[in-house]
């Protein structure tokens, strides 16, 4: 009995709890609401969704493990450790032209990816290709 008082409270009360929260968003079908910014900071963490329609330059964020799922569109991810004229662009970024030697993964529509903090990655894009994925970033200490 008491297994079914708390199963209706938290039916009945926790809704509004998470409504009433401030960092509660809710994308729906992982689209960006109107009048929102397509990309959203909380504390440890946030999310955005990213269009690319040609290659981006290599990217590693030390502090940051980023989870992508790709809503549309396809691409070649290249991941590795020697990155090619790497600057370090601000505190725990660092960019680069190319990764030496990378692992390439062909990407599209419902993949997920894994990104580890510190883990250079550059997405290459076929001319007249796209992707669109959304971002989940998470903060490391």
């Amino acid at each position: 009995m008491l297994y079914k008082i708390a199963l209706f409270i938290s039916i009945a009360i926790l809704p509004g709890v998470a409504a009433a929260q401030s960092n509660f968003v809710v994308w729906p079908k992982g689209a960006v609401p109107a009048g929102s910014a397509a990309k959203i900071q909380f504390d440890n963490h946030g999310w955005a969704i990213v269009h690319r329609e040609k290659s981006g330059a290599v990217e590693s964020h030390a502090t940051r493990a980023i989870v992508m799922i790709v809503q549309s569109g396809e691409a070649t991810l290249v991941v590795g450790t020697d990155v090619v004229d790497a600057k370090t662009v601000s505190p725990g970024e660092t960019h680069g032209t190319s990764i030496r030697n990378g692992v390439e993964t062909k990407l599209s529509a419902g993949d997920i990816i894994n990104m580890p903090a510190g883990l250079p990655h550059q997405f290459l894009l076929e001319p007249g290709k796209q992707i669109t994925y959304i971002d989940v970033v998470i903060s490391t200490p």
